[in-house]
C-alpha cells in the first residue's frame, strides 16, 4: 500500500516537472496495458529519461537502476521507496564484489513478471551523449525467456526518446511507442537474437545520426522538404527518416551525398547569418500581416511587461543559478539537462521559502501566504514571456533582414526550392532502395 502511495506521488512530481520543463509529445500509445511486460528506452539524458516513462506508462512500474543511484542523498530514498531495483555493474565496483547482488535482482524482477508485473529498463546500461544507439545489453531478453518458460508470455515495449535540446528549457522531446515483441517461448540460447529484436526496434525509433554535426544540416533538410510539400516541419518520423537517408546514401552512394551536404551547410550559415529559418523564406510580408504582428506585440509588451519585470526581479537569481551549478559542474552532455532539472527542483522549495520569510517579515502572514501560492504562475510567466519577446525579436530582426534585402531573399528562396528538390530526389532513391531490400 505504501509503495503505491509512494510510486503514485513520484509519477504525478515526474509528470508535473518534467512538462514543466520541457514540451513533452507522445506518439502512440501504450500497446501493452496488462500482463508481463518489459519497457525498454534509449538513455540518451540520465535521471530525466526514467522520469519521462514514468510520467507517460499509466501502469505502476518496477524500476531497475543502477547500483550507485541507490547511495546518492533524495535520488537513493526515492528509489526504495518504489521499491527500485539495483543493477550491480563491473564499471561501478573493479573488484567485482557486488556482482552477486544481480542474482537477487534478476530473481526479484522475474517474480514481478510471473505476477503479471511490468518492467522498466534501459538496456544500452548507461547514459550517453552518442548520437547513435549504444550496443544492447542482453538482460532484458534473458529475463523474457526465463519468464516465458515458466509459461507467462512476456511483452518487451521499446520506446524512442528523442530530444530537440535536452538541455535547453521548454525545448521538444518526443517519447514513441514502437511495437511490442511477443515472447512466448525459447531457449536462453536466444537471448541474442531477441536481443538484436530490441535493438532493430529501438533503432527505428530514433534517430541514429552518424555523428552530431550532421543534426543542423538533417533538420534543414527536414524544413525544407517541408516547405516544399507545404507539411508541418519537425515531424519526428520524418527526421528519423531521413536520419535513415543519409546513412543509406553515406553508404550507397556517397558522391551524391557529400555534395549535397556541402550546400546544405552552406545555405544554413547563410541562414544563420540572417538569424532566419526556412520557414521564414514562406512568409509573405504583407502590410496586414505585419501590422498584426506589431499590434500583437505591442500589446503583449504592454499587458505583461511590468507582470514581467516583477518576475525577473523575483526569479533572476534561481533562473541563473540552475545553468551556473551546470557549468561549475563541468556536467557531461548527457547529465546538462538533469543537472539543470534536479537544481531547480531543490532550488524551488527554499526560493519559495525565502520568498515567504521575507514577504511576511515585512507584510504579514496572509501576504506571505498568497506570495508563495503566487510564486510559480508567476515563474512559468516570466520564462514564457522571455521567451515569446525573444522570439518575437528574431522574427523582427529576420524581417528587417529580408525586407531591406528583397534580393538575398530571393536567392534564398530560389536556394531553397532547388534543394528541396534535391532533397525529394535523394528521399525518393532512399525509398527505393528501402523497397527493394
Amino acid at each position: 500500500m505504501l509503495r503505491g502511495v509512494s510510486y503514485r506521488a513520484l509519477r504525478a512530481f515526474s509528470a508535473f516537472v518534467l512538462r514543466l520543463f520541457y514540451k513533452v509529445r507522445v506518439e502512440g500509445s501504450d500497446p501493452a496495458p496488462q500482463g508481463a511486460v518489459i519497457y525498454v528506452g534509449n538513455h540518451p539524458n540520465a535521471l530525466v529519461d526514467p522520469g519521462l516513462l514514468l510520467a507517460v506508462i499509466g501502469r505502476q512500474l518496477t524500476m531497475l537502476a543502477k547500483a550507485p543511484l541507490f547511495k546518492m542523498p533524495i535520488i537513493g530514498w526515492v528509489l526504495k521507496a518504489v521499491d527500485a531495483l539495483p543493477v550491480y555493474r563491473i564499471k561501478d565496483d573493479p573488484t567485482g564484489a557486488t556482482l552477486s547482488g544481480n542474482k537477487a535482482t534478476v530473481d526479484q524482477s522475474t517474480a514481478v513478471l510471473e505476477r503479471g508485473g511490468a518492467l522498466m529498463l534501459f538496456p544500452e546500461g548507461r547514459s550517453h551523449s552518442e548520437p547513435s544507439l549504444g550496443e544492447l545489453k542482453s538482460g532484458a531478453a534473458r529475463m523474457a525467456l526465463s519468464v516465458a518458460q515458466q509459461g507467462v508470455p512476456v511483452r518487451i515495449v521499446p520506446i524512442g526518446i528523442v530530444y530537440a535540446e535536452k538541455h535547453r528549457f521548454r525545448s521538444e522531446v518526443w517519447v514513441t511507442f514502437g511495437q511490442p515483441l511477443l515472447i512466448e517461448a525459447g531457449t536462453q540460447a536466444q537471448a541474442r537474437e531477441v536481443t538484436e529484436q530490441m535493438n532493430a526496434a529501438l533503432f527505428a525509433l530514433t534517430l541514429n545520426l552518424a555523428q552530431w554535426e550532421d543534426l543542423p544540416l538533417l533538420r534543414t533538410a527536414e524544413a525544407l522538404y517541408a516547405l516544399k510539400t507545404g507539411k508541418p516541419a519537425a515531424d519526428p518520423d520524418r527526421l528519423r527518416a531521413f536520419a535513415q537517408g543519409v546513412k543509406v546514401l553515406r553508404a550507397e552512394s556517397p558522391q551524391e551525398l557529400e555534395p549535397l551536404q556541402a550546400r546544405l551547410a552552406s545555405f544554413h550559415r547563410r541562414l544563420e547569418l540572417v538569424q532566419a529559418t526556412p520557414e521564414h523564406l514562406a512568409v509573405a510580408y504583407s502590410p496586414q500581416r505585419v501590422t498584426r504582428f506589431v499590434l500583437r506585440n505591442l500589446l503583449a509588451l504592454l499587458t505583461g511587461l511590468p507582470l514581467f519585470a516583477l518576475g525577473m526581479a523575483v526569479f533572476a537569481l534561481p533562473f541563473w543559478i540552475p545553468w551556473t551549478v551546470s557549468r561549475l559542474t563541468r556536467a557531461e552532455w548527457d547529465m546538462e539537462g538533469t543537472v539543470k532539472l534536479v537544481t531547480a527542483i531543490f532550488l524551488a522549495p527554499l526560493w519559495g521559502a525565502v520568498i515567504g520569510w521575507t514577504v511576511h517579515h515585512f507584510f504579514g502572514m496572509g501576504w506571505a501566504v498568497a506570495a508563495v501560492i503566487a510564486a510559480l504562475p508567476l515563474a512559468l510567466f516570466t520564462r514564457y514571456f522571455l521567451e515569446r519577446r525573444a522570439e518575437a525579436w528574431r522574427d523582427t530582426l529576420v524581417f528587417f533582414a529580408l525586407v531591406r534585402r528583397q534580393r538575398l531573399k530571393r536567392l534564398l528562396r530560389a536556394e531553397a526550392e532547388e534543394l528541396s528538390l534535391r532533397i525529394e530526389q535523394a528521399a525518393e532513391r532512399v525509398r527505393l532502395h528501402a523497397s527493394g531490400s
